[in-house]
């Protein structure tokens, strides 16, 4: 009898253990089961909001996306197999519909069972520079050149239309819609059968107009800026502005710059009687990526070279109230002072007139022609093209900003 009960203790414990690693099999079994679903939701929640991020590049691609872009959601539980993903786009520092070289972040949830990933990467626009900034001189249609002028310095003139010289001397190499025409290009020519690219002045306006303090015509003395320091902390107008922008609405009347010190960006609109910028003036943007003058009309650069001298003009052109700008130097309370007829930096109007003795370091270009007279001294400056007014950029294709990648995981 104990023999028996002996076997039927060891079957039991055998049936026990063999029952026991049944359970523990199926326990494990349905844990890789779970673990395998786990895993999977996973991957494709990742790939669904990998997905999502494609889905915004491509939105991106449209037309006038900005305008239509509305509240930033693009996608919202787009389905992708056993999968779904979201995609939102926001502008952290602006309004997303406005400016095009805003970063914009871009967000992509990805949701699968249990699983949900989240992707987020910025989008930056490329900028391409106005060709027009290559050149000294650029004329988007005709450039003249009259009898006696007289050009020296460095870089190249370009016109998108003719270029004609009438007895004149250009030591720069122009270049034309077809052969320029004349025979006193010491500089060289050459025809450009290229389109130039249209800037707009409409949106260079809008965007200088928007951070620019306004000057009313009337704030000018006989519609003439004469004898006077415009910075970015000293006007003669009442008003300053951070930037040095001011806004002159010139209310279809004339104004005539010279015999002044300006360290600023000055906008003329409506003006349609022209801009004259004659006799002594140095000339410096109050910033220094920004253009110094913009009109909407004919400015006429005919300075001469005659040094700006404050015993002359019995005006303090360096005052102490201007010590806020890192460009106008050392300041005082005398007018002993002196200062070089010169513009510095871009010019952009809506034509163009360059006479006198005029000299010029940076870039003029115009929406139309451009006529020379004088005895002129251009010199280009390369920085303008290298880092141009964020205004004059155009936008090109986006592209995702390396390292910008972040990845959650629930």
């Amino acid at each position: 009898m104990k023999r028996r009960g002996s076997i039927y203790l060891v079957l039991l414990a055998t049936t026990a253990l063999v029952v026991t690693m049944a359970m523990v099999g199926l326990e494990l079994a349905r844990r890789d089961s779970s673990s395998a679903s786990t895993v999977r939701d996973a991957v494709e929640a990742r790939m669904a909001a990998e997905s999502g991020i494609d889905y915004a590049m491509a939105y991106m691609q449209q037309s006038g996306w900005r305008s239509t872009v509305g509240t930033g959601l693009v996608a919202k539980q787009i389905p992708l197999g056993s999968a779904t993903f979201t995609t939102t786009l926001t502008d952290d520092i602006g309004d997303i519909r406005v400016n095009s070289f805003d970063p914009v972040r871009v967000t992509s949830v990805g949701q699968s069972g249990n699983s949900r990933v989240a992707l987020e990467a910025s989008v930056q626009a490329s900028a391409t520079t106005p060709e027009q900034f290559a050149e000294t001189i650029c004329a988007q249609t005709n450039i003249t050149f009259g009898v006696g002028c007289n050009i020296t310095g460095t870089g190249t003139i370009r016109a998108g239309g003719l270029a004609t010289a009438t007895l004149a001397t250009v030591g720069l190499r122009v270049q034309a819609s077809i052969l320029p025409t004349g025979l006193t290009y010491t500089g060289g020519i050459a025809s450009n059968t290229s389109a130039l690219s249209t800037i707009s002045m409409a949106s260079v306006l809008s965007q200088y107009q928007s951070i620019g303090t306004a000057v009313r015509y009337t704030s000018l003395s006989g519609g003439k800026i004469e004898g006077q320091v415009v910075s970015p902390d000293v006007t003669p107008w009442g008003v300053t502005n951070a930037y040095g922008v001011y806004i002159i609405d010139c209310a279809n009347n004339n104004v005539k710059v010279r015999d002044s010190r300006i360290i600023a960006t000055l906008v003329f609109i409506n003006a349609t009687k022209g801009v004259d910028v004659e006799r002594s003036v140095n000339w410096t943007p109050g910033l220094s990526t920004y253009p110094i003058l913009i009109s909407d009309g004919t400015v006429n650069l005919v300075a001469d070279a005659t040094a700006l001298s404050e015993a002359s003009l019995g005006v303090n052109l360096n005052p102490v109230g201007a010590a806020g700008t890192d460009r106008i130097g050392t300041t005082d309370n005398d007018k002993i002072d002196t200062y070089v007829s010169q513009i510095t930096g871009l010019v952009y109007a809506n034509a163009l007139t360059l006479g006198g003795n005029q000299h010029l370091t940076g870039v003029a270009v115009s929406q139309s022609t451009v006529a020379c007279t004088g005895n002129l001294t251009l010199r280009y400056d390369a920085s303008i093209y290298s880092n141009p007014p964020r205004a004059f950029l155009t936008p090109g294709g986006l592209y995702l900003v390396e390292y910008s990648w972040k990845r959650t995981l629930d």
